[in-house]
């Protein structure tokens, strides 16, 4: 492999507070609707954000907050149907800090992730790790995305209470119930 071509790569720091003890997720995807994908990323230490990527990544990224620190899961998805993604997280159980195990969706109001708003969906005690939001995963009786987190060995579902309940229109926040 001698005529192979060697890479090589540049260490770059997008934001020294990100660094240390703490424990986090990352996601990629196009949160402002540029056409170019930027960073989400969580930790319990630090907020909720995401950093825009300028052309030259070695350049300063713009950071934007969407929320306060979370321990575990981060997913996103276009969870209350407008076209824009919103951000999914929870907090879990068993982990001292300042919010009880809890699951968020943080809606994108302005699509192009400049102005959150926070729902709190799950206020049960039930915590949440890695979580994924998703598509198709459903009976076609719940139409809404739903929600899914692993927690331990066990696998919670988040979705939409069915449709004898008052259903959220595009941009709304459904009802959400464990299943």
């Amino acid at each position: 492999m001698a005529d192979s071509p060697r890479l090589v790569f540049e260490h770059h720091y997008i934001d020294t507070e990100l660094g240390g003890r703490s424990y986090g997720q990352t996601a990629l995807a196009d949160l402002d609707r540029d056409g170019r994908p930027e960073v989400v990323t969580m930790s319990d230490k630090n907020n909720i954000r995401w950093y825009a990527i300028p052309s030259d990544p070695r350049q300063p990224w713009v950071k934007h907050d969407i929320g306060p620190p979370v321990h575990a899961g981060l997913s996103l998805g276009d969870i209350d149907g407008d076209g824009d993604l919103d951000v999914f997280s929870c907090e879990m159980e068993g982990v001292p800090g300042v919010n009880p195990p809890r699951w968020y969706i943080w809606e994108n109001l302005d699509g192009k992730g400049g102005t959150w708003r926070e729902h709190v969906i799950l206020d049960a005690n039930l915590g949440g790790h890695e979580a994924v939001v998703g598509d198709n995963v459903l009976p076609r009786a719940l139409t809404s995305r739903p929600i899914l987190t692993m927690r331990s060995l066990v696998v919670s579902l988040l979705a939409m209470v069915p449709a004898a309940s008052p259903q959220a229109g595009p941009g709304q926040i459904p009802k959400w119930r464990v299943e």
